[in-house]
């Protein structure tokens, strides 16, 4: 402060005292502002960017605009003075803050679109055997999502149940090995939700195992013209009322080696437990020479089509 006494300056004083007063008298004070003081500002970019020149310090009476800061596959929302992102959003430093600021980044990741898909066995199973499941996780254009969790499901009648949760590899793919199989099963693969990815379920895939046919045992030495019977079990039980019977196919050898088939035999259902059905078929061969006997049941809406093992024959 710079003061001055009638006119006359007395410098820089806190204070003044008049003494002998006999006329007026004048005082003048002028004052001058402190200067501004300087703080810093730190951001926590939180896997993100500033652009150039955002600033790094700021003044009181002056205050700052704040940077807008970004990151790839994420939306920026806005600056926080806790880690946490606790209390009010900072949209701006005002003239009238002081002090050094610390401001955290807040992102909300930019969600993208999965697509999931399941196959299964090329060849149908065997009565009883194994299959396995491969599901196929993968983002737009393509890429395979390495390290998510695949959930594999099995239609159960009145609902999908769980078979188990398996990490996708580097190519996105997630195997799983179903066994047991002797009907029909409806399978499926659900991927949940993770930020960032939408969740996704696959088309559903079925998966149908051979029937169980045991070997069509007969005489081994057969006459010509003359009626046999070929028998053996089905798996698992079908109604001796059903329509889709066993077929026993019969090939003949020719000169060249070579079995070729001429005709079929349909059997007859009768019970026998509860897990299979016996099969009965009449069988006449007309010419002499080697045959064989081969097990054929055709594709249902629970089984795939079946070849069971081979009977050879002499006919004589």
């Amino acid at each position: 402060m710079a003061c001055r006494v009638d006119g006359i300056s007395v410098g820089a004083v806190s204070s003044y005292t008049f003494t002998n007063v006999t006329y007026d008298r004048t005082i003048a004070a002028a004052f001058v502002p402190n200067p501004p003081t300087a703080y810093t500002i730190t951001y926590v970019v939180n896997g993100g960017s500033n652009p150039a020149g955002a600033p790094t310090t700021y003044s009181n009476g002056a205050g700052a605009v704040l940077p807008t800061p970004i990151r790839a596959g994420y939306i920026f929302e806005g600056w926080y003075e806790s880690a946490s992102f606790a209390g009010a959003r900072v949209t701006a430093i005002s003239a009238s803050d002081t002090g050094n600021k610390v401001l955290y980044a807040r992102w909300t990741a930019i969600p993208v679109v999965t697509s999931v898909s399941l196959s299964g066995p090329s060849s149908a199973p065997t009565y009883g055997g194994s299959a396995t499941l491969t599901a196929h996780l993968v983002v737009a254009g393509g890429t395979g999502l390495e390290g998510q969790a695949a959930v594999f499901e099995r239609w159960n009648g009145p609902g999908w149940i769980s078979l188990g949760t398996v990490q996708t590899d580097s190519a996105g793919n997630a195997v799983i090995v179903v066994s047991g199989l002797k009907t029909k099963q409806t399978y499926r693969v659900r991927f949940a939700e993770a930020a960032p990815y939408y969740a996704s379920i696959s088309a559903e895939l079925s998966v149908s195992p051979k029937v169980g046919l045991t070997r069509p045992t007969s005489w081994k030495t057969l006459t010509r013209n003359k009626t046999y019977y070929a028998k053996g079990f089905i798996y698992p039980k079908h109604s001796v009322r059903d329509s889709n019977r066993v077929k026993i196919r019969a090939y003949k050898k020719r000169s060249n080696g070579k079995y070729y088939y001429v005709k079929s035999f349909t059997a007859k259902y009768s019970y026998y437990s509860s897990s299979k059905t016996r099969y009965k078929a009449s069988v006449k061969l007309t010419s002499k020479g080697s045959w064989k006997l081969v097990a054929y049941h055709a594709a249902d809406s629970k089984n795939a089509k079946t070849y069971g093992s081979t009977d050879y024959v002499k006919v004589k």
